[in-house]
């Protein structure tokens, strides 16, 4: 037969009331952080469905975001990456009347 909590015992070595308060304690900042990160979470998606209401995509938000906290040199690389994909796929580029031939590969 299983053994109940109250017979199991602190582990060897452990004091078992400093163990329950400590876990009443961790339990406590737990719930106590898990609450602030949903009211943050709730104040994001607030803040987020105004650009929404202005027709904005929020993944095209956070593709802008992701660049913008790059720091200097890195943002730099990888918007030159980014600028030679678009010229690449002729994205935002407008379409020759007389295309130029392309070589066989």
């Amino acid at each position: 037969m299983a053994k109940s909590v109250d017979d199991a015992g602190p582990p060897k070595g452990h004091n078992l009331n400093e163990l329950k308060k400590i876990i009443r304690e961790v339990a406590t900042v737990d719930l106590d952080l898990k609450a602030r990160i949903k009211k943050l979470r709730a104040e994001g998606s607030e803040a987020r469905a105004r650009l929404k209401e202005h027709g904005i995509k929020i993944a095209d938000y956070r593709a802008a975001l992701r660049y913008y906290e790059l720091e200097g040199d890195d943002r730099d690389e990888a918007l030159d990456g980014l600028r030679l994909a678009f010229l690449a796929l002729k994205i935002g580029v407008q379409a020759d009347l007389f295309p130029e031939e392309q070589p066989a590969e």
